[in-house]
């Protein structure tokens, strides 16, 4: 019987651009940097569990997302996706200086395949008032309240559509 290939989970910040081409094309660009439990990570939070290091991680995904909105277009959700990659595949960013100011940083493929998407978050139309201040120059502590709607990989078409309308 064939072993389990152990997996590593990266959440990547995106848009709902980057789901429609996901859904397009099978694949999504990364821009590189992707955010995960690193030993940075625990060291940070020794006395952490996965759940915590897990959701630190999630939250400078989430926190990323803010530098690809615009309001311009409308893009007012931040939208995180979960993936599950070859741990070979991500590295931590180790000395950079992405990685003392957000341990978690992690680099990773240029694209990743639709088949790694475990699952998606994003914010709900309620918070694009927040979003709206804080990309106005108001504090990120303004969103510390606004939680993201999960979704599962299977229903990231139906997610799509329903972004597309709203």
């Amino acid at each position: 019987m064939p072993r389990h290939q152990p997996r590593a989970r990266v959440y990547l910040p995106a848009t709902s651009a980057h789901l429609a081409g996901l859904v397009q094309s099978g694949s999504m660009p990364t821009g590189g940097t992707g955010y995960a439990v690193t030993p940075a990570v625990r060291a940070g939070s020794p006395d952490g569990d996965d759940d915590e290091w897990e959701f630190e991680a999630f939250g400078d995904a989430a926190a990323a997302c803010i530098a690809l909105l615009d309001p311009a277009t409308s893009e007012l959700r931040r939208v995180v996706v979960s993936v599950d990659l070859d741990p070979t595949d991500v590295v931590a960013a180790g000395g950079s200086p992405a990685a003392a100011s957000t341990p978690s940083a992690v680099a990773v493929p240029a694209q990743v395949a639709r088949a790694s998407v475990a699952a998606v978050h994003v914010d709900d139309e309620h918070a694009a008032a927040a979003l709206s201040r804080v990309l106005d120059g108001g504090s990120a502590s303004l969103l510390d309240d606004v939680a993201l709607d999960w979704f599962d990989a299977s229903e990231v078409e139906a997610l799509v559509r329903q972004l597309a309308r709203s």
